[in-house]
């Protein structure tokens, strides 16, 4: 069973070092919108980091929620079978594949007097890209999960992922990414980057009660 999603930015992070920015972000000409998104009715990376992005931006945007029962009609007509996908409701561009959203995104969204929350920097772009790719490796390990048929079989299988004894292969590699963390609460640079962003989605999904069997908290 599921039970409905929360909002963007509705979530209360758990992880005591993660902090979020009070200010909105303004964003550049290429992100003017308006924009629609089209993305499933559940919370996560990585649908939910562009909604999150999207809502940082200030950007006008529509959330349009694909049930699973529709989906089957949209697949095909799309560019890689696949959501999120962003499409401008002016021009028509229509824009695929989450990482390269969130880039896209990012690239342009400033939050006050700072940098965007994609750096500039080669080399601290880099480090933004190294961080999303490490919280990804943790949150496809959930993956094989859903090719269990017994239900009491996958719920165990999930709980054992956020095991604290040292086996809980997620709950381990959230704690090796949390070390990371600087101490001012941000990923790279000091600043509050994509990285966050991805972050922030990833753990809150975990923690939003939407999967069978993976605890919402005592982790």
């Amino acid at each position: 069973s599921t039970r409905p999603m929360s909002d963007s930015l509705a979530f209360a992070c758990a992880l005591p070092k993660i902090s979020l920015p009070s200010k909105m972000a303004s964003f550049g000409r290429a992100l003017a919108g308006p924009w629609r998104l089209q993305y499933f009715p559940m919370p996560g990376a990585p649908g939910e980091v562009v909604r999150l992005l999207l809502t940082l931006s200030g950007t006008e945007w529509k959330d349009e929620r694909v049930p699973g029962k529709e989906w089957g009609a949209l697949k095909p007509t799309t560019a890689f079978g696949c959501m999120p996908i962003l499409t401008h409701e002016t021009d028509g561009r229509s824009l695929a594949q989450s990482r390269a959203l969130a880039r896209f995104i990012a690239k342009s969204a400033k939050l006050g007097g700072s940098g965007p929350l994609y750096p500039e920097d080669d080399y601290l772009a880099f480090r933004v890209d190294e961080m999303v790719d490490a919280l990804e490796d943790v949150r496809l390990v959930i993956i094989p999960t859903f090719g269990i048929a017994d239900q009491a079989e996958k719920e165990a299988a999930r709980a054992a992922l956020f095991a604290t004894d040292g086996g809980g292969k997620i709950f381990e590699g959230f704690k090796r990414i949390e070390g990371l963390i600087g101490a001012d609460g941000h990923m790279v640079a000091g600043q509050f980057t994509l990285a966050d962003c991805w972050l922030f989605a990833t753990v809150n999904a975990f923690r939003a009660g939407f999967l069978d069997g993976v605890p919402t908290t005592g982790w």
